[in-house]
């Protein structure tokens, strides 16, 4: 998109983080590239991986890809392992050799997540219990050990125009359809509007920003994912048709971590209300996609 500067490279850029971030990347009058899944293999071996980013040219890479989700990684625990872990180590190694500023998004789930009330800052020690935390821990240390030049983001339950696939968007969804919804009153995180988070990533490609290595995004607002929904939906007049339940309520796979949260001493937290209010607003006049 666009010529004469070298383009960022979005890896992951068609999942629901990389929409938003390409969308942040244009609005700035950046170019980058954005390839497409027939045009990266997330599993490629290093050798093919430093000859695809070397053809592409960039100044710096943007790692959305991830496979997200405490049940599918309990599934698909190879791919995981594969996409969570050993392309980040992979791009650990292409940022050493080219030289390459790269900024990867982590989450919550590489802590424990089994305290009510606590969140986690960056000064607090990885403990995943879920193979998606696990399999994110690993990409991250990579990153931590083998690039020069990285920022490890890490990010709490994300909501937004973009995140329609995930809870937060396939709840409001139905919502919008007129079908009643059930959610938990005892999972919790500090949820973050996916577009700042695309902000922040595009303002660490500034040459003139400094960043800590690994940096915690929170709206340091710790609810429920049923006082979020609830939030959200007051506004639009849907919040009739919100129930309160336990987790308990929901068949799962895996046991889930429900003390979610991020702090972080070095990054301001985005304001909730502003979050809420923007997404609402956003939701008033789009429906959302089936």
């Amino acid at each position: 998109q666009g010529g004469g500067m070298k383009p960022v490279l979005v890896l992951g850029g068609t999942g629901a983080l990389g929409r938003q971030v390409c969308s942040e990347l244009a609005a700035s009058g950046l170019t980058f590239v954005n390839p497409k899944r027939g045009e990266f293999d997330p599993m490629a071996s290093l050798a093919t991986l430093v000859q695809k980013i070397t053809q592409w040219q960039p100044s710096a890479v943007i790692n959305c890809v991830a496979l997200n989700g405490f049940d599918p990684c309990h599934r698909q625990w190879a791919d995981a392992l594969e996409i969570n872990g050993f392309l980040p180590m992979r791009l650990a190694a292409v940022s050493a050799q080219l030289g390459l500023k790269t900024i990867h998004f982590s989450t919550e789930a590489v802590f424990a997540c089994d305290t009510p009330g606590r969140s986690y800052s960056e000064v607090d020690v990885p403990r995943p219990l879920t193979q998606y935390g696990m399999t994110k821990h690993i990409g991250e240390s990579a990153l931590v050990q083998g690039a020069p030049r990285f920022h490890v983001v890490r990010l709490p339950l994300l909501f937004g125009p973009t995140n329609d696939a995930q809870v937060v968007g396939r709840l409001m969804r139905r919502l919008q359809h007129g079908d009643a919804v059930k959610a938990a009153t005892d999972v919790f995180s500090t949820p973050l509007y996916t577009p700042d988070v695309a902000r922040f990533a595009v303002n660490l490609l500034s040459k003139d920003v400094q960043a800590a290595p690994i940096t915690h995004l929170t709206s340091g607002e710790m609810v429920s994912l049923y006082e979020l929904l609830r939030a959200l939906a007051l506004p639009l007049g849907l919040d009739s048709m919100l129930a309160p339940v336990e987790a308990a309520s929901f068949p799962s796979e895996v046991a889930k971590p429900r003390h979610g949260g991020l702090s972080s001493t070095v990054t301001p937290p985005f304001s909730y209300e502003e979050s809420v209010r923007n997404y609402s607003s956003w939701l008033s006049t789009h429906s959302l996609p089936d």
